[in-house]
């Protein structure tokens, strides 16, 4: 079993001025992402101990490329084209070659000229690997769920906290996605619904209501015909379109998707004042 991992995380917030330089950014290539992230507490740490344990001597990762930028402005466009760039390139000589890809994101990420990245890089990775590779990706519980990168996409995993504590756990319940998809195969049914309104930082606490309800009812109705159901508070700061929560959700029939996402953006919408007192 081949599975690639690979990575590009940023949250920015368009209040900023000061535009993100490539120099922001620590890259790792090949089996510098192994040496920094097996047995650590990493989404990608997290992924490659379930990955192991779930196939054992039958696994062999491939590892390809990680950037991690620090939080910041906008990033410039031009810096991003060389980042997508060495991202993408390092796909395409194993096209055809690996049985599925897991790529670690944050979901917060603009640049001076292009409001959804991670869309375009989920987009053009759907191109390289092909439509019957499935890709499962990791998300920060403030991440922005674009239509672009559902559509590319077999599965989701996001934090269940705020402060973050569940990395490497995110990881591992991705990876659980993964060793599922390649038994039972891709489910078909896929739904998004945006909440009309804006959460505060402070609100988004898992620690005490309302979100801390709301991420244990997403929790609790993850059912068997589900592959990933996924709360995201968004992430105001960011100032981006539909910056505000998300839910979606991957399952094995179209019926199941949308009654998951339905409920949970009822629940969501029933708790909007809570969020501002």
């Amino acid at each position: 079993m081949r599975i690639l991992i690979a990575g590009c995380q940023q949250e920015i917030s368009t209040f900023n001025p000061i535009p993100c330089e490539y120099e922001f950014f620590d890259y790792l290539r090949g089996d510098e992402i192994r040496a920094t992230h097996e047995g650590t507490d990493s989404q990608i740490g997290g992924a490659l101990t379930e990955l192991q344990s779930a196939f054992g001597d039958d696994l062999e990762v491939v590892y390809t490329y990680d950037a991690e930028g620090t939080a910041a402005g906008p990033l410039r466009h031009s810096a991003f084209l060389k980042i997508a760039g060495e991202f993408l390139d390092a796909l395409k000589p194993h096209a055809g070659k690996i049985d599925g890809a897991y790529f670690s994101m944050h979901g917060a990420m603009g640049t001076t000229e292009l409001l959804d990245p991670e869309g375009y890089l989920l987009e053009e990775a759907r191109k390289i690997l092909g439509p019957d590779v499935p890709i499962v990706i990791t998300m920060d519980l403030h991440g922005i769920l674009t239509a672009k990168m559902l559509e590319n996409i077999n599965g989701l995993a996001s934090f269940h906290t705020y402060p973050h504590i569940d990395f490497g756990d995110t990881g591992k319940r991705a990876a659980e996605a993964m060793k599922r998809l390649l038994i039972d195969g891709r489910p078909q049914g896929r739904a998004l619904r945006h909440l009309p309104f804006l959460l505060p930082l402070n609100f988004q606490c898992t620690l005490v209501e309302p979100s801390k309800g709301i991420v244990e009812a997403a929790a609790a109705r993850l059912s068997e015909d589900m592959l990933s159901l996924a709360y995201l508070a968004g992430f105001p700061p960011g100032d981006l379109r539909q910056c505000g929560p998300t839910v979606s959700a991957h399952a094995y029939s179209q019926e199941e998707a949308d009654a998951a996402v339905d409920e949970m953006a009822q629940l969501i919408a029933l708790k909007e004042a809570e969020f501002a007192e």
